[in-house]
C-alpha cells in the first residue's frame, strides 16, 4: 500500500480530509496552544506537560494529607 492510497483509506474510514496529507507540499495545521474539550487541532507539547505538572503537584498535596492523617 502506497502512502497515497493509506491516506485514501485513512479519509474513507474516518470520513476527515487531512489537508497536505500525501501531496509532499503540505499544507497549514493548526495548532492549539492551550487545551480545550472542543477543539480537533493538535495540541503544543509544552501545554500538555504543563497539565500534567499541574495534576502531579495536585496529587502530591493529597498525598502530603494522607500521610500527615488529615485525610484518612
Amino acid at each position: 500500500m502506497n502512502l497515497h492510497t493509506a491516506n485514501n483509506k485513512f479519509w474513507e474510514t474516518n470520513n476527515e480530509f487531512v489537508e497536505g496529507a500525501g501531496g509532499g507540499g503540505g499544507g497549514s495545521i493548526t495548532v492549539d496552544t492551550s487545551l480545550s474539550s472542543t477543539s480537533t487541532n493538535p495540541v503544543q507539547n509544552k501545554v500538555i506537560y504543563a497539565a500534567i505538572q499541574d495534576i502531579n503537584t495536585a496529587l502530591s498535596g493529597v498525598d502530603t494529607l494522607i500521610g500527615s492523617g488529615v485525610i484518612e
